[in-house]
């Protein structure tokens, strides 16, 4: 039974649309792991143009991402000086010294 005319133009699309989306995305979105490849740079440039499209500025949320970083070691360090200054208290208390706030170490 053969396929008429019009089916085999459906068919013809059809593969040419998933032969063309199957090669888009083995090009711009597969990971291939750490190392450089063919691929690299057109992914970079890739990447760089969806961003730029979307209002994506890196820069900017690399410095929001240094400055949560920072304010997390920041936090840190506040609770540490906190679990400093409560056992510092406590030795204290026990010695009938009283109260004596140490800051940094």
């Amino acid at each position: 039974m053969p396929i008429s005319e019009k089916a085999q133009r459906a068919w013809k699309a059809g593969t040419a649309v998933i032969t063309a989306w199957t090669a888009w995305y083995g090009l711009f979105h597969i990971d291939y792991g750490p190392h450089e490849h063919v691929f690299s740079d057109l992914q970079r440039w890739y990447r760089r143009k969806i961003d730029d499209m979307l209002g994506i500025n890196l820069d900017a949320a690399r410095q929001i991402e240094n400055s949560k970083q920072q304010q997390a070691s920041g936090l840190q360090q506040s609770e540490d000086e906190k679990k400093i200054a409560i056992s510092y208290d406590d030795v204290m208390d026990t010695c009938g010294v009283g109260n004596l706030y140490i800051t940094r170490l």
